[in-house]
């Protein structure tokens, strides 16, 4: 752990950094306003950023105030429009036209009011997120990476007490790990964020767990969740450490995760130590990743959790995003504190005195598929 004065040299980097991410993209906030309200975001950033609105009640009003600036501003060109041609001013509307000039973003631009620069904070926070890209091209580069294609495991000696539960329409399914050895995981917060049924399973187990939300972090993404099937046998211990030291450059990583039935090993390297759009928060990795591997852990050669597995960049060849370990660390702390949750928190990993493939023999046990509905 940090000491405290190195915990706040952290916390105020991250802060410049964020304030330095707003006055880049401040710019760009009307018109990325306009694309979400009018519907030309992609499914993913619509998703990340209805994620966001709604995990706070503050953004939530805020937004609601923004949608009715707008819809003012749509009715206001409206009305204008019908008066140009009830009294016959066509090549008012042919210029308008033409020139694509929106009274709704020179508003923004110019007007002082409160509801509008709370606006500017929604979006503000949502670019430090890195959900929205930087081209014009209507190419959904920034994946997540649940699978949603229905493949429920099915165990030969399922017991009667514990059936197979028929797949609804919202199934998704990824990847999670313990980070505490009675029943606590980590995973990423897309995957769970509407499950009404949430599932966790191991090839090495013939069980299926049944599991609810405790903690979310919607800035980053990711998400606590806790066994609360009492058939569950705690872990003696776990194998892996989670650290928050930052990784540098051409570090060699791997990950385990379930993107189809039985587990799957992928190995690359850290391609950057910032994520999509420079996003300080995560690396990018030079992993090949599909659906089902969201929620993974991200494994150093020492036997370390230095991120979890979150999404990839389409247009680019094996370019994958992992929120930083860091981020973890702080939501583990958070749960911590709260007297109703005590975590068993791993902080050595037995990887030094095993070659790789022994240490990943021992992970398989620990990595679980998890499945919404």
């Amino acid at each position: 752990m940090p000491s405290a004065p190195e915990e706040t040299l952290l916390q105020s980097a991250e802060l410049t950094r964020k304030n330095e991410l707003i006055m880049i993209h401040e710019t760009k906030i009307a018109e990325l306003t306009e694309k979400y309200l009018n519907g030309t975001l992609s499914e993913n950033e619509k998703e990340m950023f209805l994620l966001l609105v709604h995990s706070n009640e503050t953004y939530k009003l805020q937004f609601e105030q923004y949608q009715t600036l707008y819809r003012t501003f749509n009715h206001m060109a409206l009305k204008k429009q019908v008066s140009d041609i009830l009294f016959g001013n066509a090549s008012s509307i042919r210029s308008k036209k033409t020139t694509r000039h929106n009274p709704f973003l020179s508003y923004l631009k110019y007007s002082g009011v409160a509801a509008a620069v709370s606006a500017l904070i929604i979006i503000g926070t949502l670019a430090l997120t890195g959900i929205f890209h930087n081209k014009q091209s209507q190419h959904d580069s920034y994946t997540l990476l649940k699978n949603t294609l229905i493949n429920i495991s099915k165990r030969q000696n399922q017991s009667k007490t514990n059936p197979v539960i028929t797949p609804a329409e919202n199934y998704a399914s990824g990847t999670c790990f313990p980070i505490s050895t009675n029943g606590y995981f980590i995973t990423s917060l897309h995957l769970v964020k509407s499950s009404q049924n949430l599932y966790l399973s191991n090839p090495s187990d013939t069980m299926r767990y049944k599991a609810e939300v405790v903690m979310k972090d919607s800035l980053h993404d990711i998400a606590i969740v806790k066994i609360s099937d009492t058939t569950f046998v705690s872990f003696k211990k776990l194998p892996y450490a989670i650290n928050d030291k930052q990784y540098g450059l051409g570090e060699y990583v791997y990950t385990l995760g379930y993107s189809k039935n039985d587990i799957v090993f992928n190995d690359g390297s850290i391609s950057s130590v910032t994520g999509y759009l420079e996003d300080s928060t995560s690396y990018q990795l030079s992993i090949p990743a599909n659906p089902g591997n969201s929620g993974g852990p991200i494994i150093s050669s020492d036997g370390e959790i230095l991120g979890i597995l979150l999404a990839k960049n389409s247009g680019v060849d094996n370019a994958t995003f992992a929120v930083k370990s860091f981020y973890i660390r702080n939501l583990i702390d958070s749960i911590s504190q709260l007297p109703e949750h005590k975590l068993d928190i791993p902080y050595k990993s037995f990887a030094k005195n095993q070659n790789k493939v022994q240490f990943i023999k021992q992970l398989q046990p620990y990595i679980y598929k998890i499945e919404v509905y």
